[in-house]
């Protein structure tokens, strides 16, 4: 067992009865349920309290030697870190007592983890120093029992009612950002990723688990993700198969195949990976009948 002092309440600074030499000395083994529980939350704490004895060290090593390019190349080489982390390490040793001096002093007194002050120094770093100490103020005490999904929640309500304007004017500029990468993964794979509105990704997922469990209640065999995947494969390389409906601009015999005197006509096609697990082969007259017209009409709503 071990000597262990209950905070007087849940908002107390102290950590629960343990300074980091007694966490060392802990023996793990005769440790019960409610010990151990004990254990990892002044872990916790105690791991909160050194990371801002971290912040305010970097800072001071930062104001000796300089904030330059061969300072964080030291303090990167020193952690055995990168060089960007080792910049934003500096930037919130610097940053964060001064903008944020309430989130610092929960973080000293072991209330606020490391992870959690660095989520907020993100979502306020392009606040004034006015705004952040109203940021910092109303986020207290309740963000330190929030989970980061839930402080996140939180600081989007907390910075577009002290900030409405700049979180208008930021949307816009990260709408122009939207974009679409690849990064390579393993086993011949890689990752397709979309930097959408959130509303337009919401709704893109939307469709896409719709067509997944319309072609699996049908009687695919593919999983859901697969068939989420083969999906955006199929629409985007216009090989969807025959339980994926496309509209084509088809020309007719006798029209002119000019804009306005073609058809509307849908048309079934053939699924291009994985086609033999579900029993369809390729169809020749869709393939012909894609060499004769390849004209669609691709919209982007802004």
């Amino acid at each position: 067992m071990i000597e262990q002092r209950r905070p007087e309440a849940k908002s107390s600074p102290n950590p629960p009865g343990l300074d980091v030499n007694a966490l060392f000395a802990v023996v793990v083994d005769e440790l019960d349920q409610d010990d151990a529980l004990r254990v990892v939350q002044a872990i916790g704490q105690a791991r909160a309290m050194l990371d801002a004895v971290r912040l305010r060290v970097l800072d001071r090593f930062s104001a000796l030697r300089g904030d330059d390019a061969s300072t964080r190349k030291l303090v990167a080489s020193t952690d055995k870190i990168s060089t960007a982390r080792a910049k934003l390490d500096l930037a919130l040793a610097h940053g964060v007592r001064k903008r944020l001096p309430g989130v610092f002093a929960a973080l000293e007194s072991g209330q606020l983890a490391g992870d959690r002050v660095a989520q907020i120094a993100r979502a306020t770093h392009s606040l004034s120093i006015t705004q952040c100490r109203k940021v910092d103020q109303a986020l207290l005490p309740q963000a330190c029992e929030k989970t980061p999904s839930q402080l996140a929640h939180l600081l989007r309500v907390v910075i577009a009612q002290i900030d409405p304007v700049g979180v208008a004017r930021r949307a816009d500029q990260r709408t122009a950002q939207r974009r679409v990468t690849v990064r390579r993964g393993t086993g011949g794979m890689s990752w397709l990723r979309a930097l959408l509105d959130s509303d337009d990704a919401i709704a893109v997922s939307k469709r896409l688990d719709a067509i997944a469990h319309d072609a699996h209640n049908g009687g695919d065999r593919r999983s859901l993700d697969e068939l989420r995947a083969d999906t955006v494969l199929d629409l985007l390389l216009e090989t969807a198969p025959s339980r994926v409906v496309t509209h084509l601009r088809v020309p007719q015999a006798g029209h002119d195949p000019s804009p306005g005197s073609a058809a509307d006509t849908e048309t079934a096609r053939p699924h291009r990976r994985g086609s033999h697990r579900s029993g369809r082969m390729p169809s020749s007259a869709n393939k012909t009948t894609r060499r004769r017209s390849r004209k669609t009409k691709v919209g982007r709503r802004r």
